[in-house]
């Protein structure tokens, strides 16, 4: 039975299990972090519903409801600065990391070659507001680079959450020093092809 991908491509499907699995423990991260400033902890009860509300919220969800409770109410304590910047900070980062995550993941339907060189090809569709092709070669070093990044993201969100957990009153042992504001990588920009830009003929000149 032959392999499909190929073999030459074994080390391109291992980086998006990478990608996969470092972007899967950000979200976790994230969703410790929502958790901690949504509910009192020492609560059983409260901190067992909070778990069930949590759970099945996607990505979006999970960033919408921190921003919210940053920017609009504290219910349970006062957040510091620190913090709400630290939070704030969190939340650009998921949402930069998810928006390549979507691409790489999602956007993988071809392998190519150039003969010497292997590449996987990353292809996408949107129609808002125009209908366009998102077409890129992506070779094995952008894989590593985007799974390393996966990795550090979640090491630093994993560093704020200890910080706020400590913060707003979360008895988790040890020294939590506010961590140092992250730099992040540029937000993805895709390449845009508009399809309809050079539409077909009338189909009665296509006789």
């Amino acid at each position: 039975m032959k392999q499909w991908p190929p073999g030459a491509y074994d080390q391109h499907l291992a980086e998006f299990g990478r990608i996969v699995f470092n972007f899967n423990t950000l979200e976790g991260g994230m969703k410790a972090i929502l958790s901690k400033v949504s509910t009192d902890w020492s609560n059983p009860e409260l901190r067992a519903r909070n778990h069930i509300l949590i759970t099945n919220m996607g990505n979006m969800d999970i960033t919408d409801a921190l921003r919210t409770i940053v920017n609009e109410f504290n219910l349970l304590w006062q957040l510091s600065s620190e913090t709400k910047k630290l939070i704030l900070h969190c939340i650009t980062t998921f949402d930069l990391t998810r928006e390549y995550r979507n691409w790489y993941v999602h956007g993988l339907n071809a392998i190519l070659s150039d003969g010497k060189n292997f590449f996987v090809g990353m292809q996408t569709f949107s129609a808002r507001n125009r209908f366009a092709e998102h077409f890129l070669p992506v070779s094995l070093e952008d894989l590593t680079w985007f799974a390393g990044w996966c990795y550090e993201a979640s090491h630093h969100i994993a560093e704020a959450h200890s910080f706020i957990a400590h913060d707003v009153g979360y008895d988790i042992g040890g020294q939590h020093a506010l961590p140092e504001i992250w730099s992040l990588p540029d937000r993805l920009k895709k390449p845009v092809q508009y399809l309809l830009d050079n539409p077909l003929p009338p189909e009665s000149s296509l006789a």
